[in-house]
């Protein structure tokens, strides 16, 4: 079974949190299929979770950009010295 991205195999005394240490004491061996899918799930969603992380950042970034825009346009905040 392969645990990063450059192919390494994941050693046996490798510390994988204690749901996955739990599992480690089952007396039936675990297809690697399943691990792999299982792995697989995981990346899936961590993946996801940082492209809807960059999405509402982005989306935010936007949102203040045009907010900024509009401020502009009817001269709020543009003399904030008080001269005219």
């Amino acid at each position: 079974m392969t645990d990063d991205a450059n192919g390494d195999a994941a050693s046996p005394d490798q510390d994988l949190g204690e749901p996955i240490a739990e599992l480690a004491a089952l007396q039936e061996a675990v297809p690697e299929r399943f691990a792999q899918r299982i792995i697989g799930a995981v990346r899936r969603r961590q993946l996801t979770s940082e492209f809807v992380g960059l999405w509402w950042t982005g989306l935010g970034r936007a949102l203040l950009e045009f907010i900024g825009l509009a401020m502009g346009l009817i001269g709020i905040g543009e003399q904030a010295d008080g001269s005219e």
